[in-house]
């Protein structure tokens, strides 16, 4: 028996059908050499993106015995889902060309070497900082079988776009090297995480701030030439084990912020990972 054509159910509440984001960049920059062995470089730049595609807010059909869209329940229904009487919270969230956006932004490198002679051996400086902001420029208004919910982009939405990835970030680094010995120490600063969550995903109040705040992770890569073609080294990425915070709880239920149902979770938009430090010990052999 042939299952019955499945209708689109974002076509269905009014949503246009994706098209390709457009984008169009400016930038400017230069290189420098004011000393001997001093490299130093600026650019700066700007980033259009038009039509871009993110996914929407929560579009609720059903809160407990209440019916909030009628046409949210008949769209799923449309699509060939089936509903569970015994759920009820009901909604959908969908990608759509939602928004355009602008990032503005600077990076800056500076190179040096220093050389300590034989007995030191030499060392390779480096600094990289870049400082970038997105701001939403347009966002396209939710067709009229939704409107009365709110705008396209829920709080969290909007800030996964703006403030969930760090403005700042600055690295900072020293490659020592000495006849077979090798040491690679880096220092990256990570500027505040912020996304504004909300338990039931609505955008609704009250929302809260998952927040990470400014760290430093510290890589370290020790390595010795035992041959010329075999290499020994040990290291560790996030030498200090660092971790983001975890998500918070709220009263009186004790849900969790994000709508999650995962206990005592780290925050997910950690721009350095949630698993904190990774050690190895590796040999290498070149052919």
């Amino acid at each position: 028996m042939q299952k019955p054509d499945r209708i689109d159910f974002a076509k269905l509440l009014g949503f246009s059908p994706l098209k390709p984001e457009k984008s169009t960049n400016y930038s400017v920059g230069f290189v420098a050499h004011p000393a001997d062995d001093l490299l130093v470089t600026l650019d700066a730049y700007q980033i259009d993106i038009k039509n871009r595609i993110i996914g929407s807010g929560l579009y609720l059909g059903l809160v407990g015995t209440d019916v909030i869209s009628p046409a949210v329940l008949l769209a799923i229904k449309a699509h060939g889902n089936i509903l569970d009487p015994t759920v009820t919270f009901v909604g959908v969230s969908l990608f759509t060309n939602g928004v355009d956006t602008r990032t503005q932004g600077v990076d800056f490198t500076l190179t040096y070497s220093s050389d300590f002679g034989e007995d030191m051996g030499r060392v390779d400086w480096s600094v990289a900082a870049t400082y970038n902001k997105t701001t939403i420029t347009q966002q396209t208004a939710p067709p009229n079988s939704v409107a009365s919910q709110g705008g396209l982009l829920s709080v969290t939405a909007i800030s996964d776009l703006t403030t969930a990835a760090p403005r700042v970030k600055a690295t900072f680094g020293a490659l020592w090297i000495k006849d077979k010995w090798t040491v690679n120490l880096r220092e990256t600063i990570y500027g505040e995480s912020l996304e504004l969550v909300n338990p039931d995903g609505t955008g609704a109040p009250p929302n809260f701030e998952n927040k990470v705040g400014a760290t430093g992770i510290t890589d370290l890569d020790v390595a010795y030439q035992v041959t010329e073609q075999v290499r020994l080294a040990l290291g560790a990425n996030n030498l200090f084990n660092q971790k983001p915070p975890h998500v918070i709880q709220f009263p009186p239920s004790g849900g969790l912020a994000d709508g999650s149902n995962v206990y005592d979770a780290p925050i997910g938009i950690s721009p350095y990972g949630i698993n904190g430090g990774y050690y190895y010990a590796k040999a290498s052999y070149a052919f």
